[in-house]
């Protein structure tokens, strides 16, 4: 859980900041990948989505059970709007 909490204020600041991993805006996530599988999946692989990211593969970083928590915080980046 540390590891996510991290990963999440590491975000958040970067996003108050104005700066994007690769351009990508984490608040328009949860549109292009619609449901939780589907955004789950790009979490952990971002290059089999969009080859030449800079967003690194989280998956065997993050445990599978912090997954749900992380989706819903991305899900509520985007209800921010």
């Amino acid at each position: 859980m540390r590891k996510l909490l991290k990963i999440v204020a590491e975000l958040t600041r970067a996003m108050r900041l104005g700066l994007r991993p690769d351009g990508a805006d984490l608040r328009q996530a949860a549109q292009h990948y619609p449901n939780d599988a589907a955004l789950e999946a790009w979490i952990k692989n971002p290059p089999a989505f969009k080859p030449g990211t800079k967003m690194p593969p989280w998956e065997g970083v993050i445990e599978e059970s912090e997954y749900p928590a992380l989706i819903a915080y991305v899900k509520e980046l985007g209800a921010k709007k």
